[in-house]
Order: structure tokens, then C-alpha cells, then sequence
């Protein structure tokens, strides 16, 4: 025991030493920019002197308690953090502490609370010392590992160069199923090229060449009859998925199988995330789960992920024999402290969606005895009554889409994971959407032309 307590001491030492000479060199620094104000050079950037100091007491007051070395509410630590922002993963933090305080998501409700004056003034602090820490980090990991054609990417340029019906024959139909890093697939550091990979390589280029030279009688290509849920096939399987598309919108049958715009009656409907593709996308084609598709209009919409479960905590199963429903079971689940600080901020976001099914049909009730209640509260205070007041609050959040939907494009669009040094570009790009009501077309071009993405 002594061993190990002296250890864990000698950690800590190694630590205070650390903080120490982190304070000296923040101190260091004041003095230099002093002399330099005092010399007549005008002073770029904020006073990072007097917002280093702030930063950390707020820390202290008002984080550590929840986020410290004896609770990690949300798998968080803030209690390692300096005055100075040495490297990019303090910075992420750092970040990560700006965006819940501008979003009005920490605190917690029931926890002490800055007035307004003090809020701001930290804001301001860490907004300032992130400014700086961002040009520091510039160019920090900005370059895309050298990279591989993804399956999908791979089947449209092997058709395109041999001009093959790719329709009928996938050449990565047997590849092995590819990496998703935040979602996508054509993340460099994510991808694995396996000698499986490598063989069906071979096989899909010796089989596109014979198809491609092939004069005479084309191969005999596999067809895959589409099946619906009711298994009708060929011909009468054809007017099937736009029927089934009308009646999921409540809409009469549509004559014809091309596309064209259609009016909905004035309700729940509207919007993306009451799009049938939405709602199968957040289900499993079987039950919904809140917590499921809470996490996924976070993710998906406003750009956050929550993080995952303890691994110990089990996974909340519908009750099958329809004896409590999902929002009683979540309410016994929420008693558990460890697991409510969590759930209140997912919860709500899943709650707004039960009135849609696993593959976006409207029900009003789960069995004859059990009503949907839709209603919630979000973390940030504002209430619910159904998916029309949901959808408007989410309008609200406007700034957060368009953040979300910016990060993700470009993170497509660079093939890894954004860094501390992308964030400049993307508050350009953002404040110019903002400012100028621009639409989606246009933010596509301001992400191609960003320094980012040019210089990637």
C-alpha cells in the first residue's frame, strides 16, 4: 500500500509541478506582451492574460464538482486543464466547455448558476484564448491521410471509366463492409485495406474488363427482384414503393413513378425530421426507441454527441407485454442519478418522435390502453406538447444546424475529422451564411472555397 500511495503522490507532484511551470509560462508570456504594449505595437489580440485566470475559476466554481477527479458526469474531466492551452486535445475541451455554456446547457438547472454579467465575461475569456489557441494549432493534423476509393466511390468510377451498367452489377458487392468514422466512410485514418480486400480487388477488376471487352453477347448480369413487405414481385412489385411512400403521408395513390413535388395538409407534418427516411433511419425497423432517435437528432441535426452508456448499464427493451410504456420505463431508468444526467439531455429530442413509427407512420396510441404522450422538456428549459411545437424550437436553433451541417460537409469533403485549426473557417463560413440568409447551394460553395478544404 505505501508503494502505491507513494506513486499516486508522486503523480500528483508530477502534476502540481506541471500546473506550475504551466502558470509560469502563462506569466511569462503576460510579462513579454506587456513590454511589447509598452513599446508602442499595438495589441492584436485579447487580453488572454486576464482570461486565463477567469477561465480556471470558473472552472473551479462552477465544473469540477460534476467533472472532476471524483465524478466524470458525461465521461468529462475539466480538472486537468491549465491556464494555457498547451495542445489541441486541451483546446477540444476547452471547446467543448464554450459550446454547452453559448447553448445555455451547463450548468444544470439544479446547480448553482453565474448571473448573466459573469456568464458573458467567461464566454468572452474562453472565446479569446480559443482564438488564439487556433491559430497556434493552424495546420495541426490538417492533411488527409493518403486514402483509398471507398466501395461506393470505387463502383461509380469503374463504371464511369469502362462505361458499365453498374445498375446491374455492383463490382463491390462482396467487399468487405467499410469503416464509418462520424458517420462517413471515406475517412483516411479509419479506413483498413485487408488482403480480403485486396483479392476482391483482383476478382471485381478481371470480371469488369471481360464485361467491358465483351463484343459479342453480353455475360448474364444477376438480377435481384426488389421485394416488398408483402412480397410481390416483378411487374406488380413495380408501383409498389411510391403506394407505399402515399400511404405512410396519408396521401390518396399517385399515378405514374417519377418524381414531383406534393402538397401535405396543414399538421404534424413537415420538414425533414418527419420524413418517412428520416424516421426509418432512427429505428430499427421494428420498435423506436426515444433514446435511440434522441441521439440521433442530436447527432444528426445539431452537430452533438452525447456519450455512450456505462458499459455495465443495460439496454431499456420495449415491455412486451405492454404493461408500462417506454416513457414509464425511462422515468424508473432517469431515478438512477448516474444515468439521469444523461437521459434529460436525450431523452426529450426522442420523446418528440414517438407519435411515428419504426418506418414513419403517424399512431396516436401504443396499444389500446396506452396513449403516446409526446410532450418534454429540453435541457435548455423550452417545453413540448407534440412534434409541431419540437419542430419550431428546433427552428430556433438555426445557427446549430447550419454549424452541424458545415462540419459534416466539410468533413466529407476532407476525408478525416475536423481539427482545433479548421474552427476558424467554419465560423467564417457560418457567420457569412447567417448574415447574408444564404441557402444551401451557396454554403456547398463556401465550403469548396474555404482555406480548409484549398489547402487540405
Amino acid at each position: 500500500m505505501r508503494s502505491a500511495i507513494s506513486g499516486k503522490n508522486a503523480k500528483m507532484r508530477g502534476t502540481i509541478h506541471k500546473r506550475t511551470q504551466a502558470d509560469m509560462d502563462s506569466n511569462r508570456v503576460c510579462r513579454y506582451m506587456a513590454i511589447i504594449a509598452m513599446i508602442g505595437f499595438p495589441m492584436a489580440l485579447p487580453n488572454l492574460c486576464a482570461a486565463a485566470p477567469l477561465r480556471l475559476e470558473f472552472l473551479k466554481q462552477y465544473c469540477i464538482d460534476c467533472h472532476g477527479p471524483d465524478d466524470q458526469n458525461g465521461d468529462r474531466r475539466f480538472d486537468g486543464l491549465t491556464s494555457e492551452i498547451n495542445t489541441p486535445d486541451d483546446a477540444l475541451l476547452w471547446q467543448e466547455v464554450l459550446d454547452q455554456l453559448n447553448q445555455g446547457a451547463m450548468p444544470p438547472e439544479d446547480e448553482p448558476q453565474p448571473d448573466k454579467t459573469e456568464l458573458l465575461a467567461v464566454i468572452d475569456a474562453i472565446t479569446a484564448s480559443m482564438a488564439e489557441a487556433a491559430q497556434r494549432f493552424k495546420g495541426t493534423g490538417a492533411h488527409t491521410e493518403l486514402r483509398r476509393l471507398n466501395s461506393f466511390e470505387y463502383t461509380h468510377t469503374i463504371g464511369d471509366l469502362l462505361r458499365l451498367n453498374i445498375a446491374s452489377w455492383n463490382p463491390a458487392a462482396d467487399f468487405p463492409p467499410e469503416v464509418r468514422a462520424d458517420g462517413f466512410d471515406n475517412n483516411g485514418a479509419a479506413q483498413v485495406t485487408s488482403g480480403m480486400l485486396l483479392d476482391h480487388y483482383l476478382e471485381a477488376s478481371e470480371e469488369a474488363i471481360q464485361r467491358a471487352t465483351a463484343f459479342g453477347p453480353k455475360p448474364a448480369s444477376k438480377s435481384y427482384a426488389q421485394k416488398s413487405p408483402f412480397y410481390f414481385e416483378g411487374k406488380a412489385s413495380r408501383d409498389l414503393p411510391k403506394l407505399f411512400q402515399a400511404d405512410r403521408y396519408g396521401l390518396p395513390p399517385l399515378a405514374g413513378s417519377q418524381l414531383r413535388k406534393v402538397s401535405l395538409a396543414r399538421g404534424e407534418r413537415g420538414g425533414l425530421i418527419t420524413q418517412a427516411s428520416f424516421l426509418t433511419a432512427s429505428a430499427n425497423g421494428v420498435d423506436t426507441s426515444p433514446v435511440v432517435r434522441g441521439v440521433y437528432v442530436q447527432e444528426k441535426i445539431l452537430g452533438y454527441s452525447p456519450p455512450p452508456p456505462p458499459p455495465d448499464v443495460p439496454l431499456i427493451e420495449p415491455d412486451a407485454s405492454g404493461a408500462t410504456t417506454i416513457r414509464e420505463q425511462l422515468a424508473m431508468h432517469r431515478a438512477n442519478a448516474t444515468c439521469a444526467s444523461c437521459h434529460q439531455k436525450i431523452d426529450p429530442y426522442g420523446f418528440a418522435l414517438e407519435n411515428f413509427d419504426a418506418i414513419g407512420g403517424w399512431r396516436e396510441n401504443y396499444s389500446e390502453d396506452h396513449e403516446i404522450d409526446s410532450s418534454g422538456n429540453l435541457p435548455t428549459g423550452e417545453t413540448f406538447v407534440g412534434v409541431t411545437d419540437f419542430r419550431n424550437l428546433l427552428i430556433d436553433r438555426h445557427e446549430q444546424f447550419t454549424r452541424s451541417l458545415t462540419e459534416k460537409l466539410l468533413t466529407y469533403g476532407l476525408g478525416r475529422e475536423l481539427q482545433v485549426g479548421d474552427r476558424s473557417d467554419v465560423d467564417t463560413i457560418i457567420h457569412q451564411v447567417q448574415k447574408e440568409s444564404l441557402g444551401l447551394r451557396d454554403l456547398i460553395q463556401l465550403v469548396i472555397q474555404s482555406e480548409t478544404f484549398r489547402t487540405n
